[in-house]
């Protein structure tokens, strides 16, 4: 098998590159444009900022707003009330109006618990709390039993494994 440089040495002879030109002027291009790095807002935030803004806004309203977020907003609106971060009033047959809590978004995480904290472990199924034994199952002998037991115990083996041929 030949190498990639011998194959190149036998192709770029036969193309013709010498009368290529570009149009492209490197000298003159102006500066790549460096996108401006803004720090992400998280979405439950940017809803606190506009609630705060608009006190009583409705759940279709802040939707409407909010049409990059969709349908996630009334679930981080949910959210955000069992945090403490909003309080809302019963508005019908227009759903809720919305408030915010407090003059500055809350930084704070779930249920006040420090970032990096985990959450502690649920209790595992170990299994029943108390063991009973096993009682043995009863034993029969054949020599005590009279011709009633014995011919009850003859059918009952009957059906089980048959009859025998």
């Amino acid at each position: 098998m030949a190498s990639l440089q011998d194959e190149l040495t036998k192709v770029l002879p036969k193309m013709k590159l010498d009368n290529l030109q570009f149009d492209d002027d490197v000298t003159a291009a102006p500066d790549a444009v460096q996108p401006e790095v803004t720090e992400q807002v998280p979405i439950t935030q940017q809803i606190w900022r506009v609630i705060k803004d608009r006190p009583g806004i409705t759940t279709k309203e802040l939707e409407a707003s909010m049409p990059e977020h969709g349908r996630n907003v009334s679930t981080r609106l949910t959210q955000m009330l069992n945090g403490k971060k909003l309080a809302r009033k019963e508005m019908n047959p227009y759903g809720y109006a919305w408030y915010a809590i407090g003059d500055t978004y809350p930084m704070f995480r779930g249920a006040g618990r420090p970032k990096g904290a985990k959450a502690k472990k649920k209790d595992t199924y170990h299994g029943p709390a108390k063991v009973e034994a096993i009682k043995p199952a009863p034993t029969y002998s054949v020599e005590n039993m009279n011709v009633a037991q014995a011919r009850a115990l003859y059918l009952e083996l009957h059906k089980i494994f048959g009859g025998v041929k």
